[in-house]
């Protein structure tokens, strides 16, 4: 079994090789933010849940850029884009959040629901629980992983009613 040092020695290995491989694919904005590091949050989030859960950052993007309901880029802490499952990881800091004005919290639910709309689903994590607990946030994270593996996230229900009608042989249909 692989002793502690030698799991964070492959873990760096990948973060770095990880990072490399979206800066290749960057432009910008989001090369910029890549270039000046993660932020704490972030570092600890990668290490302490997604790594032991997942063991591989593959699918799992950093600073990913996506428009706003007014086309507005917007910078999420990370993607996860599995197949056709698209969920937006975002480490929230009680302070931060506790500060916003209403305004920026409106504007944030909107966001939410404009990410949700356009087939997103959020899973935010409390900075807090992720330093005081980070065990219970590994344990949703694998039940989290377990359920997107089964593709249980892919379609909402209108959607599978859809495609449900497109998969019938032509002239038929489903009451």
């Amino acid at each position: 079994m692989e002793d502690r040092q030698e799991q964070e020695q492959r873990f760096e290995e990948a973060r770095l090789a990880w990072i490399q491989r979206h800066l290749r694919s960057s432009t910008k904005e989001r090369r910029r933010r890549l270039e000046q590091g993660q932020k704490e949050k972030d570092m600890l989030f990668l290490k302490e849940i997604w790594w032991p859960v997942f063991g591989r950052l593959d699918d799992l993007h950093p600073q990913y850029e996506v428009q706003d309901e007014k086309g507005a880029p917007v910078f999420l802490d990370f993607a996860w884009l599995q197949g056709n499952q698209y969920f937006h990881i975002a480490v929230k800091e009680f302070e931060t959040y506790a500060r916003q004005t209403e305004e920026e919290r409106n504007r944030e639910m909107m966001f939410n629901a404009y990410m949700t709309i356009c087939g997103y689903r959020m899973l935010p994590i409390a900075y807090d629980a992720l330093v005081e607990d980070p065990a219970e946030i590994r344990s949703l994270m694998a039940s989290f992983k377990e359920k997107a593996d089964q593709g249980k996230f892919g379609l909402f229900p209108s959607e599978r009613r859809v495609y449900r009608y497109i998969e019938l042989p032509q002239g038929w249909r489903r009451r």
